[in-house]
């Protein structure tokens, strides 16, 4: 898959065309028509890809790293063990689901519980005065 080098050019219409490549003020692009920008752009080796209502984007390939000449060597070829994949840690397991505890056992109701010598702050009912 191919990687690839992008910038981003901001044109801002205040007292004229002032341009913003990848954030950094372009003086030598001042007033100049959109197109020009473009074309200079172009004779980078870049390309327009997008705009996304206030950038234009533009892409060019990134030259693949060039190739010494030497023998790739694996690294078990190497005298090196070979990279293993991630194993999970031992001892770690996955939060138990809601509404048990970890042993399986319901989990005790949580929030505020009554107290004794606590009055309650609801009006008594008729059932209470009696």
């Amino acid at each position: 898959m191919p990687k690839w080098d992008y910038v981003c050019v901001n044109l801002v219409r205040s007292y004229g065309m002032n341009y913003r490549r990848n954030g950094i003020k372009m003086a030598e692009w001042k007033d100049k028509p959109i197109f020009e920008v473009m074309q200079t752009l172009g004779d980078e080796g870049f390309e327009f890809a997008a705009y996304d209502g206030q950038n234009y984007i533009f892409k060019k390939p990134v030259a693949p790293p060039q190739q010494t000449g030497q023998a790739q060597t694996r690294p078990a070829a190497s005298g090196q063990p070979a990279p293993r994949s991630p194993q999970p840690v031992q001892g770690l397991t996955r939060p138990a689901p809601t509404g048990q505890a970890p042993n399986g056992q319901p989990r005790p109701a949580t929030g505020p519980q009554p107290t004794s010598g606590l009055r309650s702050l609801r009006p008594p009912s008729q059932e209470d005065e009696s």
